[in-house]
């Protein structure tokens, strides 16, 4: 059996080290083109973590002010109004906090899944006293209907609920082979 001998290639890009395997007859311009796949990958691969370092940077700035729930935005879905019936109702939890309780009525053929929603507990001048954003755990259905509820929001005088954001999930059309 005979091994490859192994040869040292500095890529000039990364000023890396890459190992690559120098098989017995190869040409010098085998070697050197090699070398450049070597230097093409490094190329790509900062390239690709330049992209995700961008990507985590945008996706940080989701989480900024401009888009946090408040008096004034309760949803990322301008007319989910229109799509979406909610029913809902407030009862005490064993530690004393509020939890709301209700049904979500999709009114439209497509399934919305992910959903979440926002619900507020507002005090006796509008001001918003606690919040959460819950998931409903299988979304709902085209026309169909969902459970949720709403933990741990404090005891005030009245609560808001609404569709905070959803995604809509369009049915695969099955056909027939003939």
């Amino acid at each position: 059996m005979i091994l490859p001998k192994i040869a040292a290639v500095v890529s000039n890009t990364s000023r890396e080290v890459h190992h690559v395997a120098v098989r017995r007859g190869a040409t010098a311009g085998q070697r050197k083109a090699g070398a450049m796949n070597t230097a093409a990958r490094s190329i790509v691969s900062a390239t690709l973590l330049g992209l995700a370092t961008l990507g985590t940077s945008a996706c940080t700035s989701v989480d900024s002010s401009a888009i946090t729930p408040s008096a004034s935005t309760t949803t990322l879905m301008q007319g989910w109004e229109h799509w979406f019936k909610l029913e809902w109702s407030t009862d005490r939890e064993p530690g004393g906090d509020t939890r709301i309780r209700g049904y979500i009525t999709n009114e439209y053929g497509e399934a919305a899944e992910p959903l979440r929603l926002l619900g507020q507990a507002l005090d006796a001048s509008g001001a918003i006293a606690g919040q959460q954003i819950v998931w409903v755990p299988e979304g709902v259905g085209g026309y169909g209907r969902a459970y949720f509820e709403i933990r741990h929001l404090p005891t005030t005088d009245h609560y808001r609920v609404s569709v905070w954001d959803y995604s809509r999930q369009q049915a695969k059309l099955e056909t027939e082979a003939p």
